[in-house]
């Protein structure tokens, strides 16, 4: 039991057993002893007695102690030896007092130390439990965090798989829809409402087939995988190429669009299919936010060491809370239930990282609902005028008129596990000259083009089986096929299903749907590509 639980009862009581038992003991020993000595064994008790129960019973224990050496040890008055011990009796009743007073003072000091030192070492060892529980609950959130994280990491990997997926699997069905729209395009009998509809499929098309690249476009910016290859690119070709991607939905939905850019040439580093695409993704929000008939004006104009892109509309505008969230992922200003503007509100957000990419800054700016709304986009200007212009000739390819850039017919092979994309491709390119066959497995494809001796091979890479990769593997193997051009012709268009695909030996990657004027283009050259070695393919 400790000094703080005992009660003084306990206390002065220990004081009076311990006078008891070395009264006993001395009592014991006096036979042996006789008179000698009597207060020692008092004396211990009194040492016992403080460094168990302090100053004050030790104190007892003392004047006890000289009690019972007076009564029991000591002779009477009239006893013959009390001469002798008259003078001994004056230095004894002073000393043994002093003593045990000298002895209860030093064993309360060690009591009181002996209770600090305790009461430390009681505090020191709550400390110690409350350390060790705090580095427990540490070490429980730390473990908790790190299994949070592998989850989120886990989730985003599952997410990322399940969004190339999803574009593979919306942009399978987007092939023959397209191809069946080119189709009937081409063989159109000057029906106008036949023409109509064939116009709305295919502007759907791409429509849906944005909204699928700007989804993955997310995804890959967010993990930092998207890539820029950057050149020197003109100011005007950056606008024209936006404006004929963006007129379409601009004219459809009936607005009055003004354009104006400085006329002397204005250069800057980028990536012109990225810079084209910052510029197509607000010049469509401007034309989706903006009521049929309404006003779109874009404008490109150096300011300092910069170009500005301003793209101003007299739209819906943007109510004054949104607009520090206008570029933040799927933040849009209608959520009503009508729909009626579409997107996914992540063309915005989808602008702000690219022009972070290329080391320039977007804002956005409206002085309230249904008063329209201006974006204004700062990128960084190429100071001297690049070394080296970009080639005419594939200004005057794209000139060309589709008879001329296809004068050169080819054998084509199409495989393609989708029967109806195969076959619609197909069609589309027998309506145009070419000699073609299809498959729709890997083993089949190598069979046909062992007999058919394609010049052209069009070749889906997510084939059942046997993949389209370890398809253009055997055929780059085969002398017979050394010379065929391979275009990969998929679903899959990250950047690593299009490094996998150069490393099987294709020539290029198409992500499907396939933009008419595309497949054009890339027959049209498929002359030099032929006859250049395999070797030193793209």
């Amino acid at each position: 039991m400790r000094f703080a639980t005992r009660s003084v009862l306990f206390r002065y009581g220990s004081a009076v057993l311990a006078v008891a038992a070395a009264l006993l003991i001395r009592l014991l020993l006096a036979p042996l002893l006789h008179d000698y000595a009597p207060y020692a064994t008092f004396l211990v008790a009194v040492a016992v007695v403080g460094w168990y129960a302090d100053f004050g019973p030790s104190l007892l224990t003392s004047l006890l102690g000289y009690v019972a050496v007076q009564l029991f040890f000591k002779p009477p008055p009239w006893d013959y030896r009390l001469g002798v011990s008259l003078l001994g009796r004056p230095l004894t009743l002073s000393l043994f007092p002093f003593v045990g007073l000298v002895i209860a003072l030093c064993s309360g000091a060690i009591h009181v130390a002996k209770r600090r030192a305790e009461t430390s070492a009681r505090e020191a060892h709550q400390r110690r439990i409350e350390l060790e529980r705090e580095v427990a609950e540490r070490k429980r959130l730390q473990d908790e965090l790190q299994l949070r994280a592998e989850e989120l990491a886990e989730a985003g990997r599952r997410k990322d798989e399940f969004l190339a997926m999803l574009g593979h699997e919306l942009r399978n069905p987007l092939a023959p829809i397209r191809s069946a729209a080119q189709l009937l395009k081409l063989e159109g009998d000057g029906d106008a409402r036949s023409q109509q509809a064939v116009e709305v499929i295919d502007r759907q098309v791409r429509h849906l087939a944005r909204l699928v690249d700007d989804l993955l476009d997310v995804s890959r910016i967010s993990r930092g995988q998207v890539k820029l290859r950057k050149e020197p690119v003109e100011l005007a070709e950056v606008v024209r190429r936006a404006v004929e991607v963006s007129r379409p939905l601009i004219a459809a939905r009936g607005h009055a669009f003004a354009e104006s850019t400085p006329r002397e040439p204005l250069w800057l580093v980028g990536d012109p299919v990225r810079l084209a695409q910052i510029l197509t993704n607000l010049l469509n929000n401007a034309a989706k936010y903006t009521e049929p008939g309404g006003h779109i004006r874009l404008t490109a104009e150096k300011n300092d060491s910069c170009i500005l892109w301003r793209v101003r509309d007299d739209g819906i505008g943007v109510a004054p809370e949104l607009l520090p969230r206008l570029f933040h992922l799927f933040t849009q200003a209608d959520r009503s239930l009508d729909r009626s503007q579409g997107g996914l509100g992540i063309g915005l957000a989808l602008v702000k990282s690219l022009v972070e990419m290329h080391g320039g800054s977007v804002a956005a700016f409206s002085e309230g609902l249904g008063r329209g709304s201006e974006f204004v986009v700062r990128l960084p200007i190429l100071t001297a005028k690049p070394a080296a212009l970009p080639s005419s000739a594939s200004e005057e390819k794209n000139e060309e008129s589709p008879q001329r850039q296809t004068a050169g017919l080819r054998r084509v092979l199409v495989v393609d596990d989708n029967r109806d994309a195969a076959e619609s491709l197909a069609m589309v390119l027998r309506w145009e000259g070419h000699e073609t066959q299809t498959a729709y497995n890997g083993p089949a494809a190598l069979q046909a083009a062992a007999v058919f001796r394609p010049e052209i091979v069009f070749l889906d890479i997510g084939l059942p089986g046997m993949d389209g990769y370890a398809v253009a593997r055997q055929l780059r193997q085969d002398p017979a096929s050394a010379g065929v051009l391979l275009v990969a012709l998929t679903g899959y268009g990250q950047d690593e299903d299009r490094r996998r695909s150069r490393e099987a030996g294709f020539d290029h990657h198409l992500v499907k749907p396939v933009e008419p004027d595309s497949l054009q283009e890339l027959l049209a050259g498929a002359q030099t590509a032929i006859s250049r070695p395999a070797s030193r393919r793209r």
